[in-house]
């Protein structure tokens, strides 16, 4: 095992659907140092471009956020969500991937966190600095709000529109109200 974060890890991982194609991130528990069960997935070939972050959102309980990019990605990245607890607890579900066309803009993960939405639903929000390859443009600052909906992440557009020009988790609550 190779230590990335405090509290997170880096493991080369045999579990369930996962099989031999992936490695996983997993938080160790209760300080037993032996990791849990819930998993994100990063698919073989794939190389993790943020931290592994622990997100809490709210009443849903908690989770394990990886950004990745797979291997056919190069200025993109893809997402993998795992709940650790709450209602959602041992579920694992990957991240939309964003809009912008992957060679065209380079979007490179700044922050990562978990909140609740105005229904009590749990979001995570990505923040990130994009760069569009060729032009001389300054790169900008702007962010994903996922919402989890029928068992799945979904792009909140709405509030992910609101994001554009967020460079700090600070500033991204308060343009969502938070």
């Amino acid at each position: 095992m190779r230590r990335v974060a405090p509290r997170l890890l880096i493991v080369a991982a045999l579990l369930g659907a996962c099989m031999p194609q992936c490695v996983v991130a997993q938080a160790p528990s209760g300080g037993s140092g032996i990791p849990q069960r819930e998993s994100a997935k990063l698919p073989v070939g794939a190389k993790a471009i943020f931290k592994p972050t622990e997100a809490d959102l709210g009443s849903s309980g908690r989770a394990i956020v990886l950004l990745y990019r797979p291997e056919n990605v190069s200025t993109s990245f893809r997402g993998s969500v795992a709940f650790r607890s709450g209602p959602n607890a041992g579920h694992s579900a990957e991240l939309p991937a964003p809009y912008e066309a992957d060679g065209v803009w380079e979007l490179t993960p700044t922050s990562v966190f978990g909140m609740a939405s105005k229904k009590g639903k749990p979001s995570v929000v990505v923040l990130y600095r994009a760069l569009r390859l060729g032009t001389g443009e300054a790169p900008v600052r702007a962010g994903y709000v996922y919402g989890w909906s029928d068992s799945q992440w979904v792009i909140d557009d709405p509030l992910t529109e609101k994001l554009v020009g967020a460079a700090t988790p600070a500033a991204a609550r308060s343009r969502l109200g938070r």
